[in-house]
């Protein structure tokens, strides 16, 4: 078994095109070593008032699961206003971009993706904005 509690886990500020983004890597593929073999990787971000995440889209699916805030996400089929207990299902290759709805709160959300492309993938990035 393995626990980390999200105040030990590096909080990483994504560079533009991300506007008050940051994300910590809770699960990845080099965490636990050989015993612990898995094609997912879990990520927290946070995003600060009128923060968001530009339009960008990839290979891998992703399940948003909305902590606290509220967030537009938009993607080329619709726009929707999601807040704390929805899920929000993005397929791959599908454009999409989520900003926060508040100029005051920030917005807090788990993203679970699968690695497509191998170990590489679920790995976080060596440097800010990667």
């Amino acid at each position: 078994m393995i626990v980390r509690n999200i105040k030990d886990v590096e909080a990483i500020r994504l560079k533009e095109p991300f506007k008050g983004v940051s994300v910590r890597w809770m699960v990845h593929s080099d965490l636990g070593g050989e015993e612990y073999k898995h094609n997912y990787a879990l990520r927290y971000f946070t995003i600060e008032p009128g923060g968001s995440v530009p339009t960008h889209s990839h290979d891998y699916v992703q399940a948003a699961f909305v902590l606290s805030g509220e967030m537009i996400v938009t993607t080329d089929k619709e726009e929707r206003k999601v807040g704390p207990g929805d899920v929000v299902y993005i397929p791959s290759y599908e454009p999409h971009e989520f900003k926060n709805a508040s100029q005051t709160q920030e917005a807090t959300f788990t993203c679970t993706i699968d690695c497509p492309g191998g170990k590489a993938t679920c790995l976080p990035p060596t440097s800010s904005g990667d």
